[in-house]
Parts: C-alpha cells; structure tokens; sequence
C-alpha cells in the first residue's frame, strides 16, 4: 500500500551531466501539508559522478487520526569508463512511512447533518492505530558491453553483462 510513497531501485533517477544540476521543489498546504523535494547530483571529477534525491511529506489530515509523515533519501554514485563499454552504479536508500488510521467516523450523522463544523473532534472508530514501515537498502551494479560503442562499429551487437548486488 505505500509503494508510491518509497523510493526503490526501479523508480531511482541517475543522472548524467556537465555541469550541477539542483532541483528544490516545496509546497505548503491548508492545514500544514507539507512537500518538500530536493535533487542534487554533481560530476566530481572525469566520469565519476554523485547525487542525492530526498522527499519529506507531511501531512496532519482533517480529521482526528488521520496524519501521514513520510520520510526518503536516496544517496548514489556512478562512474564509467571513457567509451562507456564499463560502468558502476551504486546507491543507499532510506525509506520512513508513519500513517495514523482511524477507522472512518464513529457517528455518520455528525457529518451528514453538519452537526460540528470542526472535523477534528468528530469522534473515530479507531484511537491508537497506525502503520509504520521503514526500510534501508544499498545496491550496487556493474556493467560491461560486449560489443565496442556503437558510433565506432559496424555489424551485430553482442549485448550487455551485469551484474548487481542488493543488500536489504
């Protein structure tokens, strides 16, 4: 249920550039919502290169128990070679996600006759409950193609080796 809200290997953006790409994106909401992104990623030197990607969502909810506090990092690196016929990746992944439940409303008349216009007493089915999952990973990849870069040969592609390794 909270794919959406944790970075994975599948979902993870590496960028490849010249010059330091930053990317600061915030939005504040009505009851206190908030998102904040950041993307940062920077070639250190030659074809070595390191990012990081993180996400901060908060969100307290109209009603009674209803809060979500959502934590991501993502930390990685890459280097290839010159002709990129061998490359590395690598990357540490930190996902938080707290969730408050409360069960819907207790009485569906207060809400249906308007009978408190503060939804945030409005009695809850559920007074304590709330999920939480957290999760680190680091993963690393390595590739080689078999076939010179492609600019520089002529006939059949052999393809791509690799190999990656995920620690959970």
């Amino acid at each position: 249920a909270f794919d959406k809200y944790r970075y994975t290997n599948q979902n993870s953006e590496y960028y490849r550039v010249n010059d330091p790409y930053t990317e600061l994106f915030y939005v504040m909401g009505a009851k206190k919502e908030q998102l904040l992104r950041l993307k940062f990623h920077r070639r250190i030197i030659g074809n070595l290169s390191v990012g990081v990607t993180a996400r901060y969502l908060n969100s307290p909810g109209f009603y009674p128990r209803q809060g979500a506090d959502n934590k991501n990092l993502l930390i990685y690196g890459q280097w290839y070679t010159g002709n990129r016929r061998y490359g590395i990746l690598a990357n540490y992944i930190h996902n938080k996600v707290y969730v408050q439940e409360n069960g819907g409303i207790a009485n569906d008349a207060t809400f249906e006759n308007n009978l408190e216009t503060n939804r945030e007493i409005f009695p809850v089915n559920l007074d304590n409950a709330e999920n939480q999952t957290k999760d680190n990973s680091f993963f690393i990849n390595q590739y080689v193609h078999l076939s010179k870069p492609r600019a520089k040969r002529k006939g059949i592609n052999l393809g791509r080796l690799t190999y990656s390794y995920r620690q959970i």
